[in-house]
């Protein structure tokens, strides 16, 4: 009994001498004006640490401490602030202060991806796209990732490359896929890497010339009388919606547009189609897909726009030039010939007036 009362005394001695010593970390001799000294050397041969306060992600979880008035002196670390900071935060009793902010370093971006060269086999094909990093870090070496699929919208799509490499080689086997990359930006140095974009889908992977780069005019029929039409070609590999196109006519040596033709609201025209548009009254032409106020003669161009910003993407004819270029004539373009915006009579092989037997259809 009197061995367990004297363990007992003994016990209380020592926890409370404990509750009331200086505490060292790293050091067994803390400053006596301490009560916690902590050294930055951790086996005093000079091995030096630091000091890591605790540590929360974010406002949200430096709130949910929910200190009180008596906890004042807290300190924690918030690794992001809301305002693209990381701060160090002390509590001040009534709400939390910033003690040093720094600004966060944010990953490089990828933009303006373009997918550069011929889609046929045996043609290598580059990805291309603009680096940029808000903080100057410099560009290190990027992923990337190559997709077949079996549309442009990415149907079936399959990884067929990954790696570092920004090219791909077309063979045989990829004929009539398309073809896209993703890009994952990545800077030597800072935050990184960044956000994985993707491509546009380029295709399909043919044998023969590369797609148009754009729609345009297949075919100027200047027939008899009413007989007038246009006919319009897609043969750029993807669908184009006609909604962001139109027609503008030049009369008599014209500089500005003398006249518009919309296409029909919410017509979308697939790669390989064509669109044509007749007089209204062009009763000896039975092939096409809408009708329009198309009296233009051969000396009168033709250009096909984009509605926004009126930008000519092709033209029948020298604008502000009256000279016959067309006249009683059919203009079909060439095959592998695509869309310009300078006219050359190079371009077009000539029928006879009223030869409208090419209409709705086109070889590329």
């Amino acid at each position: 009994m009197h061995i367990k009362s004297s363990l007992l005394l003994f016990a209380m001695l020592f926890i409370a001498n404990s509750f009331y010593a200086q505490v060292g970390i790293g050091t067994t001799n803390p400053s006596p004006a301490a009560m916690l000294e902590v050294s930055s050397q951790s086996n005093g041969i000079g091995d030096y640490k630091g000091f890591m306060p605790p540590r929360v992600p974010n406002i949200a979880a430096r709130n949910a401490i929910a200190p009180g008035v008596g906890d004042y002196g807290l300190m924690v670390y918030v690794a992001d602030n809301g305002a693209d900071e990381s701060c160090l935060q002390l509590w001040v009793g009534d709400d939390w202060i910033d003690v040093k902010c720094y600004a966060l370093n944010t990953p490089p971006v990828a933009t303006d991806l373009e997918l550069v060269g011929t889609t046929s086999p045996g043609e290598t094909v580059t990805a291309s796209f603009s680096y940029s990093d808000a903080d100057g870090d410099l560009a290190g070496s990027h992923t990337y990732r190559w997709y077949l699929a079996d549309d442009d919208s990415g149907t079936g799509q399959t990884t067929v490359q990954s790696g570092t490499s920004s090219t791909f080689a077309l063979t045989a086997a990829h004929e009539n896929k398309y073809i896209a990359f993703e890009v994952t930006p990545v800077a030597l140095t800072g935050e990184s890497p960044g956000v994985a974009v993707m491509s546009d889908y380029r295709g399909p992977i043919v044998d023969g010339p590369p797609p148009a780069s754009d729609l345009f005019i297949s075919e100027y029929v200047e027939g008899s009388g009413n007989n007038k039409a246009i006919e319009i070609a897609n043969f750029t590999g993807g669908a184009i919606s006609l909604d962001d196109y139109e027609l503008a006519i030049y009369f008599n040596g014209a500089s500005s547009t003398s006249t518009t033709i919309s296409f029909t609201n919410g017509t979308t025209l697939n790669h390989g189609d064509v669109w044509v548009v007749k007089n209204p009254s062009a009763g000896s032409i039975s092939t096409f897909d809408q009708t329009g106020a198309l009296t233009f003669n051969g000396n009168d161009p033709v250009a096909l726009r984009e509605v926004t910003g009126s930008i000519i993407v092709d033209v029948v004819g020298e604008i502000g030039n009256i000279s016959n270029f067309a006249e009683d004539e059919t203009l079909r373009k060439k095959s592998a010939t695509g869309p310009s915006i300078v006219y050359d009579s190079a371009d077009y092989d000539r029928f006879p007036q009223d030869t409208f037997d090419g209409l709705g259809s086109h070889t590329y």
